[in-house]
């Protein structure tokens, strides 16, 4: 009975090693945890490591010397350089970033890509005319005609023909004008997009029509003049 008694003892005991031993073995896992990509493992933790753990840390060890054998600059200095229509970023001799025209623009065999200018000119692209416009501001050889730098697109598709305004045409224009100047500012009222300035010449115009004309005239120069140099 005794023997028996013993036995059962030395048993219970050997399970609570085995638990403390393992309690011990997962608390020194959850530190490592916490801080193995700053240390190496414990020599007598690396057999308890699990083999996926060991891979991945061999290919972060490969991976880092790969990045540093890695001589490829990181930075791009056109990166958050930001140039106009008709230019691109280029980097110079002085390793900094610079805005020069566009050497080249794709050929557009597509005709709804051409456009008109101001110029009453149809070009073949958008690209064509900004390239053409950074070209003549720049005094560069490749400029056709010193107008051209303040070429700017009036529409998308080949210029039409248009017909010469008759002369009753043109003594009816200014009606026309005014007309549409008070219609466009009723709309922005409507809209509650004018400020309350133009929006009390507004609601006059509606009520004094002598004044109708004139108002919308004057709410239409100043939206034009925004930089008031009249």
């Amino acid at each position: 009975m005794e023997r028996k008694a013993y036995l059962l003892f030395a048993l219970l005991a050997c399970f609570l090693l085995i638990d403390v031993t393992s309690s011990e073995k997962i608390h020194k896992r959850k530190k490592y945890h916490h801080r193995h990509h700053k240390t190496s493992p414990p020599p007598d933790l690396l057999d308890d490591l699990p083999d996926e753990f060991l891979s991945n840390k061999e290919s972060e060890e490969t991976h880092g010397d790969l990045i540093k054998d890695n001589n490829v600059p990181l930075y791009d200095a056109c990166f958050n350089k930001k140039c106009p229509a008709g230019q691109i970023c280029e980097i110079g001799d002085d390793e900094k970033a610079k805005c020069v025209c566009i050497p080249n623009c794709p050929v557009e065999r597509d005709s709804r890509r051409k456009v008109c200018t101001n110029h009453n000119e149809t070009w073949g692209s958008d690209c064509e005319v900004h390239q053409m416009r950074c070209r003549c501001d720049h005094n560069m050889p490749e400029c056709k005609d010193r107008e051209l730098s303040h070429v700017h697109i009036v529409y998308y598709g080949e210029c039409r023909d248009m017909p010469v305004c008759k002369p009753e045409e043109m003594a009816d224009f200014p009606r026309r004008m005014r007309d549409w100047l008070f219609n466009v500012m009723r709309d922005l009222a409507d809209r509650q997009e004018l400020t309350p300035h133009y929006m009390k010449m507004e609601q006059e115009a509606e009520t004094n029509l002598t004044r109708r004309w004139s108002n919308a005239a004057v709410w239409k120069w100043c939206d034009l003049d925004g930089n008031t140099d009249r």
